[in-house]
């Protein structure tokens, strides 16, 4: 009995809540293409392609900016990946915080996904809005080998966001020793493209 009271009070709350947050004015966000983001988080290479095939504009974002680029690249999936950019996905889309799908793999730790972004002519110093680049964020979070593929791809340490704080500072605010060792030896020369 106590179970069934609680889930009774617990669906009255629930119900309660959301009637009041919409008289307040907020409302959930509903976007027409959320079942194709949610193809490119899972990897579903098949339902990608009968959105594609379609009509949806590959580029289409939802409302924090998201591309399926971005979410594939987020979520690790590789042939995703692949696929989206085999289809003209712009690699370079940047969303509501300027951030890419570069960041977002780099973010996550994936470095399959980096090295394919740059296959695809990724601009690697690309600012984000906070002028931040994927080659900080591998600093900030420790990410030892993709910041070794981002200098090969050339890559700049030596880069400042907007709060002057350069790939350097950022490792040793965080502890990154791997990452200190390989700035203070010095970067490695840029692969040829």
């Amino acid at each position: 009995m106590k179970l069934f009271s609680f889930f009774i009070i617990y669906f009255v709350c629930g119900f309660c809540y959301f009637l009041l947050a919409e008289e307040e004015g907020y409302k959930p966000v509903r976007d027409g293409n959320s079942a194709f983001y949610d193809s490119a988080k899972i990897g579903d290479i098949v339902g990608l392609g009968k959105f594609l095939d379609s009509g949806i504009d590959i580029e289409s974002k939802d409302s924090k900016g998201y591309t399926a680029l971005i979410y594939a690249a987020y979520y690790g999936q590789e042939e995703a990946v692949e696929f989206l950019l085999s289809k003209g996905a712009d690699p370079c889309s940047k969303d509501n915080r300027g951030n890419t799908a570069l960041m977002g793999a780099v973010f996550k730790g994936h470095l399959g996904i980096v090295k394919k972004l740059f296959q695809s002519k990724c601009v690697v110093d690309q600012k984000n809005f906070s002028g931040q680049t994927a080659l900080m964020y591998a600093a900030l979070f420790g990410r030892t080998e993709i910041f070794k593929a981002l200098l090969q791809y050339g890559a700049d340490p030596d880069l400042k966001d907007d709060l002057g704080y350069d790939s350097f500072y950022l490792a040793e605010t965080q502890g990154n020793t791997e990452i200190l060792d390989l700035l203070m030896v010095g970067t490695p020369a840029p692969k040829a493209q």
